[in-house]
């Protein structure tokens, strides 16, 4: 239903999905697991969670880039003026 009322709700998904989903499920945890044992982990550990966090977040933008490009181009494509 909202998806009928809501114009281009699919693709604002999209950009929600690209923000929470990376950063709840990968970097998110990451980070708390090395602020929780801070001085106790190795340093193999250490690189890995710190390579897994750059990822993801890279992930993220990467992602986030994707779904508001996609939607300038749908909104591009509509005939609706956003200004007079």
């Amino acid at each position: 239903m909202t998806a009928v009322i809501v114009p281009y709700f699919s693709d604002l998904m999209d950009v929600y999905s690209a923000i929470s989903i990376f950063a709840l499920s990968i970097w998110v945890p990451a980070l708390l697991m090395l602020l929780a044992k801070q001085g106790s982990l190795s340093v193999p550990l250490v690189i890995f969670n710190v390579v897994l966090i750059v990822v993801a977040m890279l992930g993220s933008a990467l992602g986030t880039w994707a779904a508001f490009d996609d939607l300038v181009d749908k909104l591009k494509h509509c005939h609706v003026r956003f200004s007079q």
